[in-house]
């Protein structure tokens, strides 16, 4: 099904308008991302009074959704800030959600932990947290861990990542901050 087509009766050059200033300006992207650590941290701290109260936890995958998400619009906030958004036409061209790039594209390097934090981030976001099952049946399949031994890419203890995940956030915020 073709989506609905926007009505001729609104001009697209104010729309345009408004396109052009928000695709080169990374204060939204910074706004967005807050929105979502926002999010992030009250499923954490309602998780955490759930384990005092003797309550079961929740499933970390919407965290790590919220994480990613948060991630992404901070790094695509920074590539806007250093004008690395634009193809040669002139158009928006970061049409990944790929983390592992986005950091590479907007300058970072990152050591094999941080990459590997990343990469388990990418399942959430692309299907773990959203539906029951990939794409492919290879997204499934155990990955080898840095102690030799192997495990599905989304296998961690409840809350584990939740430190190095802040620590990544607060890296690319504070960088995106020094450069508005």
């Amino acid at each position: 099904m073709k989506p609905t087509p926007p009505d001729p009766r609104s001009p697209r050059e104010p729309w345009e308008e408004q396109y052009q200033l928000l695709q080169n300006n990374p204060l939204p992207w910074l706004l967005k991302a807050d929105q979502l650590i926002e999010a992030f941290e009250a499923l954490i701290a309602d998780d955490e009074r759930r384990a005092s109260e003797g309550r079961s936890r929740r499933i970390d995958s919407v965290t790590y959704l919220l994480a990613g998400f948060a991630m992404e619009a901070l790094l695509k906030g920074l590539l806007i800030a250093a004008k690395k958004h634009l193809d040669a036409r002139g158009r928006f061209r970061i049409a990944t959600h790929n983390l592992r790039k986005l950091a590479t594209d907007a300058g970072y390097d990152l050591d094999r932990s941080e990459l590997t934090l990343l990469e388990r981030i990418e399942q959430f976001t692309t299907w773990t947290a959203r539906y029951p099952i990939p794409l492919s049946v290879d997204d499934l399949r155990p990955r080898q861990t840095a102690d030799g031994g192997f495990a599905p890419r989304t296998y961690r203890y409840q809350g584990e990542d939740r430190d190095p995940i802040r620590g990544l956030i607060r890296r690319f915020k504070e960088d995106l901050v020094d450069r508005l």
